[in-house]
């Protein structure tokens, strides 16, 4: 039950209701990786016209939208028709299913909860009695989503927010009426039959059946044990898996959150984006994530606490999300690093770190100046064009020595 203090209007909205449209907004918001496609449709109920008004909803029609202007929940000309469509079947149906159309519903994936000039286009055409209602959602992925009703006030909408919002979850909301139990009848107490005690005379063939039926029943036994311990075995494996889809975990590594969960699970590979959610010590913060960074399997975050919760959720296409979460906690001080190098996803499994040799320097080249050397057999003083490009001969390497003046030889004048 919705209801507000001092508004004349009360609310009620079925538990079953809430069970069936959740799975329908989250897997729109599953659709973008932006920020979700937004969906809606119409709300079937009862509503009692007077002074407090009442209006009870019962079930909806999901209506779906081409979305030509993007992600909100904008009908174009051809989503009106079908729109009308559904109105129309609705109210011829009214006498037979007791239900009629009380308002619209739709998903809301952009900041706080307001209803735009769409909604009050479709408000003023379709439903402008005081006794309709409007209900909007507003999907979150890291923790419960929250919705909120709209109504008319003396032929106006207080458009601009929702004077009450609400967990839309029925877990949330408290217990649910459930029927008491039938009251059991005891059975008359029947008299026992009369003790008539055994015959200890048994015939001679009926003692030599009792060692063959206790073989049998040895044997029996080891075959029905080996099928016991393998079921056991296999149902431990099937319930763990069941209990960690995602087999998340975190470890601390020189003062960092080194998160890492398994690739290859089922709803990874099935995951279009994800969001990995760190809490502590008053610091939240939630960090998306992509189709590959989902498969890398490790992310690596700067601890801000030494106390530090942790929430993994994936979404998918038609399905519904997954999540799992951790908590780790420290008595360790905490140092955060700079934000250049918070949560850096990690490449798994990581690149094995090879020893490589350091390059020898080649000395550099510098010109030297160095004494002319002594021939004992002076060269003609005439030098040919063919002789000065020859290539120089390789010389062994000879360690440089001091420096030392030495006068050249001329030759001997020719006769």
């Amino acid at each position: 039950m919705w209801h507000v203090s001092g508004k004349l209007i009360f609310v009620q909205l079925r538990f079953d209701v809430i069970d069936r449209m959740h799975p329908q907004v989250m897997r729109g918001f599953a659709m973008l990786k932006s920020r979700g496609a937004e969906i809606g449709g119409i709300l079937l109920g009862k509503s009692e016209p007077g002074l407090p008004r009442k209006v009870s909803i019962e079930d909806f029609d999901a209506v779906r939208s081409e979305y030509q202007t993007g992600p909100s929940y904008n009908l174009s000309e051809n989503d009106l028709v079908a729109f009308e469509a559904a109105i129309a079947h609705r109210n011829s149906g009214a006498k037979s299913t007791g239900l009629s159309p009380v308002g619209f519903y739709r998903s809301h994936t952009r900041d706080e909860l307001y209803m735009d000039d769409a909604d009050l286009a479709l408000a003023h055409r379709y439903f402008p009695s005081p006794c309709n209602v409007f209900l909007l959602i507003k999907p979150l992925p890291t923790r419960t989503s929250v919705a909120g009703f709209f109504f008319w006030e003396e032929g106006k909408i207080h458009h601009e927010s929702s004077y009450l919002q609400f967990p839309f979850d029925s877990r949330g909301l408290g217990e649910r009426a459930t029927p008491p139990a039938p009251q059991c009848q005891p059975e008359p107490e029947r008299p026992l039959p009369p003790y008539t005690a055994p015959s200890s005379h048994l015939p001679v063939w009926q003692w030599l059946l009792v060692p063959v039926l206790l073989a049998v029943a040895g044997v029996a036994g080891i075959f029905v044990h080996r099928d016991v311990g393998t079921s056991k075995a296999s149902f431990g494996q099937t319930s763990a898996k069941t209990e960690l889809p995602l087999n998340l975990s975190v470890a601390i590594k020189e003062n960092q959150l080194d998160v890492t969960w398994e690739p290859n699970a089922p709803a990874i590979l099935q995951a279009e984006r994800g969001v990995l959610s760190i809490s502590g010590s008053g610091n939240n913060r939630d960090l998306e994530l992509s189709r590959a960074q989902l498969r890398t399997g490790r992310v690596l975050d700067s601890r801000l606490s030494g106390d530090v919760a942790l929430q993994l959720q994936v979404f998918a296409k038609q399905r519904d999300p997954v999540s799992e979460s951790v908590r780790i906690v420290s008595s360790d001080p905490a140092h955060p690093l700079p934000e250049a190098v918070r949560s850096l996803p990690v490449p798994s499994p990581p690149l094995a770190a090879t020893a490589v040799a350091p390059m020898e320097k080649k000395p550099k080249k510098t010109a030297r100046r160095s004494a002319p050397r002594v021939s004992a057999h002076p060269a003609p003083t005439k030098r040919t064009a063919k002789s000065a490009h020859k290539p120089p001969v390789q010389m062994p390497v000879v360690p440089p020595q001091e420096e030392s003046e030495v006068e050249p030889q001329r030759p001997a004048p020719r006769k």
